[in-house]
């Protein structure tokens, strides 16, 4: 997309990429496999986990859209995370699941039920 963004590294991306070369801009900081090597490694993932159908590099990145959704993840930081230049295209790697709604829910229940014991408490006062 060449759009350029700073993204801070978790810790133990960091710790990874101590193990690498970080400070040759000439080269890729981590080795670059060639298109079918990408893929038969995508496809071991598959049948470690018990996969029967073939996953693909587009598999890969939408499950993590939808992961990175499913663990409240702001959209527009996924995008950036993705490489994205429009939120819209982050939304089609990113499906809402079951279990991202029923969390929202709940979150909207809680505070709810806080906005509704402040009330009372102002009322007694």
């Amino acid at each position: 997309t060449k759009i350029e963004a700073f993204i801070p590294l978790h810790p133990i991306a960091e710790r990874i990429l101590s193990l690498y070369n970080t400070t040759d801009d000439e080269h890729p900081v981590f080795p670059l496999p060639n298109r079918d090597a990408l893929w038969f490694e995508i496809h071991e993932l598959g049948v470690i986990i018990g996969k029967e159908d073939n996953l693909s590099y587009h598999q890969s990145r939408h499950s993590f859209g939808t992961f990175l959704i499913s663990s409240d993840i702001p959209i527009e930081s996924i995008a950036k995370m993705m490489g994205h230049s429009n939120i819209r295209t982050t939304q089609g790697y990113a499906r809402i699941t079951d279990d991202k709604i029923s969390k929202d829910m709940d979150k909207l229940m809680e505070r709810r039920k806080e906005i509704s014991v402040g009330e009372k408490k102002e009322d007694r006062e």
